[in-house]
């Protein structure tokens, strides 16, 4: 297997403005890196010189994990970096990458997830109880879970250890776990440590969330109505890939 990265996303289609701005931030974190890469995206769409594989039937009844492994069948290098198609990466994102690589040996790896308002988007956090934690934090309640919106991971981990296709988006349809919620565990029950680096970061391009304390909230499903104010950095950020 070659080394380099391969940016694994899924897209159901429906929103191709944010699907373009993540394919400009992937281009955009790698342009002046000799390391290889490749996109590749399973779902329901057609981008020009993007690698795209038909999952339409599973976009369609919400099987995110089969999505997520049928990407990674398609790609080829040793690092995998699985994005939803709303995120939106930092032109630091590789760099900062690189460099936590050089001094911290890791498996399964998980960033700083933040909201277009700055909050904080599941990106360390455990279950039994709900909640996130602080990045920090080494002593916590419940188990440790990695959000699927962003996770890195070495291919030779995903090689044995897949998603799992029976689950769909929350578990709504198969029961049961999420299946982010289910991987994670079962890759800790296999013995790998879900590392995270706190200094790099990747934004979640929803504004449909409000962190409150250290729980995120659906606004739709709290009647919450506040306007989603983007940070300065985050709207710099948005305009650069934009033009």
């Amino acid at each position: 297997m070659a080394k380099g990265i391969s940016y694994c996303l899924i897209s159901n289609g429906k929103d191709l403005d944010k699907l373009n701005l993540s394919i400009a931030s992937i281009r955009s974190t790698m342009q002046s890196s000799s390391i290889k890469y490749d996109i590749t995206i399973a779902g329901n769409v057609d981008i020009k010189d993007v690698n795209c594989i038909d999952a339409s039937s599973e976009a369609e009844h919400g099987f995110v994990a089969k999505m997520r492994n049928i990407a990674a069948s398609n790609s080829k290098y040793t690092t995998i970096v699985w994005m939803d198609d709303d995120m939106i990466l930092t032109a630091n994102f590789l760099s900062n990458l690189v460099a936590y690589s050089k001094t911290n040996a890791w498996d399964w790896l998980g960033i700083k997830i933040l909201q277009p308002n700055g909050d904080r988007c599941w990106d360390r956090a455990t279950l039994n109880p709900h909640t996130m934690i602080d990045y920090d934090a080494t002593e916590y309640e419940g188990r440790l879970y990695q959000t699927s919106g962003l996770v890195i991971m070495r291919r030779d981990v995903w090689n044995e250890h897949k998603w799992n296709d029976g689950i769909d988006w929350y578990g709504k349809k198969s029961g049961g776990l999420p299946e982010d919620v289910e991987y994670s565990f079962r890759l800790q029950d296999n013995g790998y440590q879900l590392m995270f680096d706190k200094e790099n970061t990747v934004w979640h391009y929803d504004e449909g969330y409000k962190q409150v304390g250290m729980l995120l909230h659906r606004k739709k499903d709290f009647g919450i109505e506040e306007e989603c104010i983007h940070t300065k950095e985050f709207k710099e950020l948005i305009y650069e890939l934009s033009n």
